[in-house]
């Protein structure tokens, strides 16, 4: 059954993400919500819900985030979400606005790191704002079966229903609605819930605030109860990201034949075997991909068991990424993964990887497939690193099957504001089965 959680604006699919990027904890339990605090007195005043810049083209907010969920003992995650104002087109046959919500989520247990995307489509008149229904990453797409106008103002406090949206590939139902509760200083909390049922079966539930000013702009505090049947709940904090100097986001001649980089590993399993090894990434000469003139980069990694009777003693997994040739973007067009598949996507389903981002930063390279059907979808993320001067670039993947996981992968390497990568970073890998590599690179 397909859970629905996550929503800032939008409601964005990431129970997977939270759960199967690795959690430590036994049991779950509890589920209840944390008791608000109660409204600041403000006098009465009235509040934008939406900025006006958020349904233009190119709007982009991110906020980094912290949270922990209610296992025993507890797992804690960090990442970021972005959301982003998209071209306008249509949906469901009627025009629309596009927002894309990207989270990239990293259990800070594992370190493996997951990434999930959402867009919502709002009506294209600001007087008769409406949730016209959203799609996400993996393959959730659901309608509006029935909805009201958001206002464009409201005075706190105040509450409204925005709609009810079905997704026919598995009978969810959600129920979205908004409330306005004044937050003192001048600012008001502005919070979406949402309930989704299967049947009369509860499924999830979500509570997503923002504080805004009255002119509806998103402030520097953010929040999210997310609840779910297996009783696992979690809770989000962010805040609005201040951004800092900008990162190349590629090192200088890594898309030019004859580049190469290498570094150490070290590390476990699940199963506790230890490792050492090492990851050597390789440009090699220009070829086609799928008919298109390609530049292939190749990551190996050769890791040695040195635990006692290890089988087996070596093991070596190899990916070639193919990105497109010729063009002032870099565009990831496909992948051969470290298992021989071969991963491919179509033009519109592949985002360009910026020249420089300030962190903190997040944004989707693509949506890929293979031939049994599976689905994988590819990230960034920059966030701030140490020292001062360096930031850790994260390229993430998730591989599904349906709603099933299948595996994901996390690589992140330390770069200096040129792009060049530093003598850090890290590797983790993570199968449906359970096993997972933990690796530290330098």
């Amino acid at each position: 059954m397909r859970q629905r959680t996550f929503r800032v604006v939008g409601t964005l699919g990431i129970l997977a993400a939270l759960q199967l990027a690795g959690c430590g904890g036994g049991g779950g339990g509890g589920g209840g919500s944390t008791p608000a605090d109660p409204p600041a007195t403000d006098p009465p005043t009235s509040y934008q819900l939406f900025a006006s810049a958020m349904f233009t083209p190119g709007y982009t907010k991110t906020y980094p985030f912290t949270g922990t969920d209610n296992l025993s003992p507890p797992d804690s995650y960090t990442g970021t979400l972005t959301t982003t104002t998209q071209a306008q087109s249509t949906f469901n046959g009627q025009p629309a606005i596009p927002v894309q919500s990207l989270i990239v989520l990293q259990n800070a247990l594992t370190g493996v790191a997951t990434s999930v995307t959402e867009t919502d489509y709002y009506s294209t008149d600001p007087a008769n704002l409406m949730l016209l229904g959203m799609t996400d990453s993996g393959g959730y797409s659901a309608v509006l079966a029935g909805g009201n106008t958001i206002p464009q103002t409201a005075v706190p406090p105040a509450s409204g229903a925005i709609g009810t949206y079905t997704d026919a590939s598995t009978g969810n139902a959600t129920t979205e609605g908004w409330q306005l509760l004044s937050a003192g200083a001048g600012l008001a909390d502005f919070t979406v819930t949402g309930n989704t049922l299967n049947g009369s079966a509860f499924v999830s539930s979500t509570r997503i605030t923002h504080a805004i000013d009255t002119h509806g702009d998103w402030q520097s505090a953010a929040s999210a109860t997310l609840q779910y049947a297996n009783g696992l709940a979690i809770t989000l904090t962010g805040t609005a990201g201040t951004a800092g100097p900008a990162y190349a986001l590629l090192a200088p001649g890594q898309l030019v034949s004859g580049y190469a980089k290498s570094y150490t590993l070290t590390g476990k399993d699940s199963a506790g075997n230890n490792y050492t090894g090492t990851l050597t990434t390789t440009t090699l000469m220009q070829t086609t991909f799928n008919g298109q003139p390609a530049i292939p980069v190749q990551d190996v990694v050769t890791l040695h068991n040195t635990s006692p009777n290890a089988t087996p003693a070596t093991l070596t997994m190899s990916e070639t990424d193919y990105y497109a040739a010729g063009t002032a973007t870099a565009l990831l067009i496909g992948i051969t993964d470290w298992h021989g598949e071969t991963w491919t996507a179509a033009p519109a389903a592949v985002a360009p990887i910026p020249q420089s981002a300030a962190a903190p930063a997040s944004g989707e390279i693509g949506l890929y497939t293979n031939s049994t059907g599976e689905t994988m979808t590819l990230a960034w993320q920059l966030t701030a690193g140490s020292p001062s001067g360096v930031a850790d670039f994260m390229i993430v993947s998730t591989a599904q099957n349906g709603s099933a996981f299948v595996a994901s992968s996390q690589l992140t390497r330390a770069i200096d504001p040129q792009g060049a990568w530093q003598s850090a970073g890290s590797l983790a890998i993570k199968y449906s089965s359970g096993l997972l590599y933990d690796l530290t690179a330098q």
